[in-house]
């Protein structure tokens, strides 16, 4: 959707952020299962959201692809639980 959205009008291009919202928070499920799963801890969800914070576009941007490689391959059933 990202490389797409360069070929797109600037009157579709303001509905992107809409369109790319709910792959966003697929991708912040993605991490908060990562970490419940192994039970890391909330020292690492805040590392999470204050990197988010810092290097907002590029942390988005690998959230998104996370959620739809997650969406092909499951990534939270292929994580294994802390014993």
């Amino acid at each position: 959707m990202l490389i797409a959205a360069g070929g797109l009008s600037q009157d579709l291009l303001r509905y992107l952020p809409v369109v790319i919202l709910p792959l966003i928070v697929a991708g912040v499920a993605l991490v908060h299962g990562v970490v419940a799963k192994r039970e890391l801890g909330r020292s690492w969800l805040v590392v999470f959201y204050a990197a988010t914070f810092m290097a907002g576009p590029y942390l988005i941007s690998l959230l998104i692809m996370l959620a739809v490689i997650d969406s092909w391959v499951d990534i939270r059933r292929r994580i294994p639980a802390k014993s």
